[in-house]
């Protein structure tokens, strides 16, 4: 049903982990081994667009971690584990959905 692709590059490890991790893991495990009969999977994500991934407006965010293949290889690895149905992306520009997002 999914369809595994390699993004070029290489993902290095991520920034420290936060306060709300654990919670977000816990809650992203309880819907990625939940089975679905005659149902319908619909996530939504909002990627962050390129211009306002800046250390402007993310000050406390190290620069590298908003550099877009960095961030859009990790988001699509994250959204591929969801297994959904429909993926809604937020603030994704074509460029971004052409090199990363499209299936």
């Amino acid at each position: 049903r999914s369809t595994v692709i390699y993004l070029p590059g290489v993902v290095i490890e991520g920034p420290i982990s936060t306060s709300f991790q654990k919670n977000m893991i816990d809650t992203r495990e309880s819907y990625i081994n939940t089975s679905i009969v005659n149902g319908l999977r619909v996530i939504t994500y909002n990627i962050l667009a390129d211009p306002y991934a800046t250390t402007d407006m993310y000050p406390y965010c190290d620069e590298k971690y908003l550099i877009t293949e960095y961030r859009c290889q990790l988001i699509y690895k994250e959204l591929i584990n969801y297994k959904a149905d429909i993926i809604c992306l937020q603030e994704c520009d074509f460029k971004s959905y052409e090199i990363y997002f499209k299936p």
